[in-house]
């Protein structure tokens, strides 16, 4: 096997475009000839898997990407999973974005051209190219059903307060323009007063005995996600470090210090917490225990 469709190859999960091969210097007979000798495999119009690649739900969305061409990115359900968002469906349905003008036929995804003028920001998702996980969420609320839109909203607050100010900034912005974001924006589940989430629901009722206040004033203009008052504990819902960026950690790390330095213990929590809540719950009865004594 050619070292340049392999190098391809295992960084996109097994998946490779004829015009990449190309573009690594390929000539179209040695590409055609390590088709006919079932070196490649076509998958798609110009794709081609090799042999023994599985076919996953990151490789169907590579493929679809590289079939819709090199300026084309997934977006929706499927890729808030691979962003590991907490109750996106990995085997969920996506949508390819291409550019203004780009025609395509026969392909076995959704698929829809952006505005010339699309402001979504473009990321690299597990080598896929797609936009970051607010942006995937307002192009998932295109089409989705309500009830698939209010589980991977909860998923996405479930990351924390920096992916939810993102995802308002979003609305604010765009809701007059994009139909994702005038969907989401319309139904309140990022409205100041949105009820909580199903995770967060879970966490405050499995800590009622404790007197939880949500969304409560620690510090002057400070609010936190959940606050035990009696023993000045602050449980804030935490996402995930990687997908931060280096301003929200900072930002996070200074709110930290001003809590801690007006005696407040803070205590993240984590989408792992929920897989054992009695665990978790036993942990913050102790710590209570411990600060009340």
């Amino acid at each position: 096997m050619d070292e340049r469709i392999t190098n391809l190859a295992e960084a996109q999960h097994g998946v490779v475009s004829r015009q990449q091969l190309l573009a690594a210097e390929m000539c179209t007979a040695t590409v055609d000839a390590a088709v006919n000798d079932d070196r490649l495999v076509r998958v798609a119009r110009g794709v081609y898997s090799v042999p023994g690649a599985p076919s996953t739900a990151r490789s169907e969305a590579m493929v679809a990407a590289l079939r819709c061409g090199p300026d084309a990115v997934v977006v929706g359900e499927r890729m808030l999973a691979i962003c590991r968002v907490v109750g996106a469906n990995l085997e969920g349905p996506f949508t390819v974005v291409t550019r203004p003008g780009r025609r395509l036929s026969n392909v076995p995804w959704r698929w829809r051209r952006r505005p010339a003028d699309w402001p979504a920001r473009r990321a690299t998702v597990d080598a896929i190219p797609s936009v970051d996980v607010p942006w995937n969420l307002v192009e998932a609320a295109v089409d989705v059903s309500d009830a698939t839109m209010e589980r991977l909203a909860d998923g996405v607050r479930w990351r924390g307060r920096a992916a939810v100010k993102s995802v308002v900034r979003i609305l604010r912005a765009h809701s007059h323009e994009h139909a994702g974001a005038r969907r989401l924006d319309r139904s309140g589940l990022f409205a100041d007063d949105a009820p909580q989430s199903p995770p967060e629901r879970r966490v405050e009722g499995a800590l009622a005995h404790h007197g939880p206040r949500p969304q409560a004033e620690a510090l002057r203009g400070c609010f936190v996600d959940l606050l035990l008052p009696a023993p000045r504990i602050v449980l804030e819902y935490q996402g995930f470090a990687t997908h931060s960026s280096r301003r929200a950690r900072e930002q996070d790390a200074d709110r930290r210090r001003a809590l801690e330095a007006a005696g407040y213990l803070v205590v993240p929590v984590v989408a792992d917490d929920l897989l054992d809540l009695a665990a978790f719950v036993a942990k913050i009865d102790l710590l209570v225990e411990v600060r009340m004594s």
